[in-house]
């Protein structure tokens, strides 16, 4: 692990996405955990080197794999309030889905995956929610628009922000999951500007980076954007292909076709987000009255 401050560790070595430990008063929080029942194990083991006992676990979304990380974890879970009705909204038959399409992904531990159990959020950030478990306490923020169930983590006396995969570097941003882009934006662009944050740990790549370094995520999704409004009017699978290819080779020439693969299916979901919007658009003029 690097101690990116006094008490604040980022781990990298586990995929898909960051790990830390942020030290408490008496224990430690933990930021997510890996997909692979074997890492959560492991990951658990090196953290209870560094702190004991482990307070929480929080989940920065609700994305698949966090959410079998965690399952693979007995500990308190802290959330956004989308990932607890996620979750509460989830019928076992639709958790024996997951489970089984997370098995297909990691076939090496698909026993252990396929005898996980769903996990439960036992404190959920509706908007804002402070913990006095640290001095200075730490704030979690909603990040709505972006991936479901999005939250963010404060540290204020080290002016840290930890945005799980709102912000990413060295990997595309998970745009199949996007709320909402224009917001999306939006909050980059206000993250770019808050002066309050001076180093943000990503949920993927670099264990930590300075907040100038989003300009260069900014662009990605305003080029993201620009280019899935000109694949609406002719969306092609070749027009995605192709597109894709260009931005990996552009901005993330060293993620291979993996990259290429996580644009391609954002691009798809963004022209799916304008189509969605026409759509709406239209409905609400055909209402209208005349």
């Amino acid at each position: 692990m690097q101690e990116i401050v006094p008490g604040i560790f980022v781990e990298t070595t586990y995929p898909p996405y960051n790990l830390a430990l942020i030290s408490l008063d008496e224990g430690a929080l933990l930021v997510n955990a890996p997909p692979r029942p074997s890492h959560a194990e492991a990951w658990l083991i090196q953290a209870q080197e560094h702190a004991h006992p482990l307070r929480y676990l929080v989940l920065t979304d609700a994305a698949p794999e966090r959410l079998i990380g965690a399952a693979a974890c007995d500990m308190p879970i802290i959330a956004g309030e989308t990932t607890l009705r996620i979750l509460a909204r989830k019928t076992d038959r639709e958790w024996h889905e997951l489970t089984q399409a997370m098995a297909h992904r990691y076939p090496d531990e698909a026993a252990a995956i396929n005898n996980l159990k769903q996990p439960q959020v036992t404190l959920a950030c509706d908007e804002a929610l402070t913990l006095y478990h640290r001095t200075p306490p730490l704030r979690f923020v909603e990040l709505p628009g972006t991936t479901p169930g999005a939250i963010a983590i404060k540290v204020e006396e080290h002016q840290v922000l930890f945005t799980g995969d709102v912000v990413t570097i060295d990997a595309p941003l998970p745009l199949e999951y996007a709320v909402d882009s224009k917001a999306w934006l939006n909050l980059l662009g206000d993250l770019a500007f808050d002066t309050d944050i001076q180093r943000i740990a990503p949920g993927r790549g670099q264990a930590v980076i300075l907040r100038g370094e989003i300009e260069q995520v900014r662009e990605f999704l305003r080029v993201m954007r620009r280019i899935s409004r000109t694949l609406e009017r002719s969306a092609e699978e070749i027009g995605y292909k192709k597109h894709a290819q260009d931005l990996g080779q552009a901005f993330y020439n060293r993620g291979g076709q993996q990259a290429v693969k996580w644009i391609q299916r954002g691009l798809k979901r963004l022209v799916e987000e304008i189509i969605l919007s026409q759509a709406r658009e239209e409905g609400e003029s055909e209402e209208s009255p005349d």
